[in-house]
């Protein structure tokens, strides 16, 4: 009887240990956690601060370009792709100025692929009616069509 007393006694030092060793690594993991959330909301703090930078730095380059001060020809580049697309913009705005008050829309302003592109002015648009050329055409192909009398 004694025999069992002191297993049982030794079950629940064992399992007394176990528990107090499982609390002290769950502590030790829930501690490791909240400092990796915590170091991943500072990189996430960081990489915004360093975009924000990014921004601004962009801004005064920009405002350098504009008073014709930019030397540098990659950000001549950037500065001139930026102007386009600013341009753009207007053209775009001010189409839906003119189509809101009811002026005659403008017709050199297409939609390709998600973006606008202004065409040259002077430049005939593009042919679409035009059958391609020979060589890029392969017998028995009739994934071209003459547009129909009703187009």
């Amino acid at each position: 009887m004694a025999d069992l007393k002191e297993e049982v006694a030794d079950l629940g030092e064992k399992a007394i240990g176990f528990a107090s060793n499982l609390f002290k690594r769950s502590t030790e993991v829930a501690r490791q956690q909240a400092r990796i959330v915590g170091l991943q909301t500072q990189i996430l703090r960081l990489r915004d601060d360093k975009a924000r930078l990014y921004s601004l730095m962009g801004q005064n380059v920009y405002a350098l370009f504009e008073k014709g001060l930019v030397k540098n020809a990659d950000l001549l580049v950037l500065c001139e792709q930026a102007r386009d697309l600013e341009r753009q913009v207007e053209a775009a705005e001010t189409e839906i100025q003119q189509l809101r008050t009811g002026a005659e829309a403008r017709t050199d302003i297409h939609d390709t692929e998600g973006g606008i592109e202004a065409e040259t002015p002077g430049e005939p648009p593009p042919d679409t009616s035009a059958p391609p050329p020979p060589a890029a055409r392969v017998p028995g192909d009739v994934t071209w069509l003459p547009p129909s009398e009703e187009d």
